[in-house]
């Protein structure tokens, strides 16, 4: 019962990083389509234009799009029972790097 409990626990730990990932993967997409002259209204983050904006401005097409890479490359990870906090850590410096860049 013990080890059912903490798989589920695990489990359910995974697919919230998951969804965490996808809507951070969503958000550059929007920044990528407003960087390429997109309205920011037909984003599935409108609820934040000026962010929208701001980000499109500052970050290139290149570091977007190896960021989403990034993402989804981690996101699969998760589901190959990567420790997450190593996981998570990397992907922030990972993203970092390429904001940088």
């Amino acid at each position: 019962v013990e080890q059912r409990a903490t798989r589920r626990e695990r489990e359910t730990r995974t697919v919230v990083a998951q969804t965490a990932l996808d809507d951070l993967a969503c958000w550059y997409r929007d920044v990528l389509l407003v960087r390429r002259g997109a309205d920011p209204d037909v984003a599935i983050h409108a609820d934040d234009p000026d962010g929208l904006r701001a980000d499109a401005a500052e970050l290139s097409e290149r570091a977007l799009l190896a960021s989403i890479d990034t993402l989804f490359a981690r996101r699969e990870e998760l589901e190959l029972n990567v420790a997450m906090t190593l996981g998570v850590e990397s992907l922030l410096l990972d993203l970092w790097s390429l904001a940088a860049a």
